[in-house]
C-alpha cells in the first residue's frame, strides 16, 4: 500500500463513529453524505478533488454522480479494486440507480467499506457481504493515487 493509499484509509478511519450523516454535508462537526466523506477526506490530504454539483436530491441521478467520478477519479475493473479506492453502490432499495459512495479500507482478509450512511446515520466501516456485493455499480481510483500505482488512463 502506498502512503497516499494509508494517508487516506487513516483520514476516513478518524471520522468513523464521530461524525454524523447529513444529507449534502460537507462539515466534520455538522455531518456529511456519502459524496462529502471521500471527497472531504481527500481534501484533508491537500488532494484538489471537485465536489459534486450542488442541489442533488436525497437519491442523484445515478447516471450525473458516475460522470462526475468519471471527471475527477479512473474508473477501475473490479479485479484492480485497492484499498483507498472507491465503490459505487445502489442505494439501499434494490433496482435504485447507483447513489451511495463509500472508501475501500481493506481487499485482504475481507472487503470492508468506510462511508457515511443514512441508515446509520453517522460514518460507519462495515464488512462486504453478499448483499452490499449485489449493491456494486463501478469502481474508481482517485487520480493522486492513481499517479502512483496506475492504471494510467484519464
Amino acid at each position: 500500500m502506498t502512503e497516499r493509499q494509508s494517508a487516506l484509509i487513516s483520514e476516513a478511519r478518524s471520522h468513523v463513529g464521530k461524525v454524523r450523516w447529513r444529507h449534502q454535508g460537507r462539515s466534520w462537526v455538522h455531518g456529511v453524505d456519502c459524496g462529502g466523506f471521500p471527497l472531504l477526506s481527500a481534501r484533508d490530504l491537500g488532494w484538489e478533488i471537485e465536489d459534486f454539483p450542488p442541489g442533488y436530491g436525497r437519491y442523484p441521478d445515478g447516471k450525473r454522480f458516475r460522470e462526475h467520478l468519471r471527471k475527477v477519479c479512473v474508473e477501475i475493473p473490479r479485479a484492480e479494486l485497492q484499498p483507498a479506492d472507491l465503490i459505487l453502490l445502489l442505494d439501499l432499495i434494490p433496482g435504485i440507480w447507483p447513489c451511495h459512495l463509500a472508501i475501500v479500507a481493506n481487499c485482504k482478509e475481507r472487503l470492508t467499506i468506510i462511508h457515511s450512511s443514512a441508515l446509520e446515520m453517522r460514518v460507519v466501516e462495515n464488512g462486504i457481504d453478499a448483499n452490499w456485493e449485489a449493491k456494486m455499480a463501478g469502481y474508481f481510483r482517485f487520480k493522486p493515487i492513481a499517479e502512483e500505482v496506475g492504471p494510467w488512463r484519464s
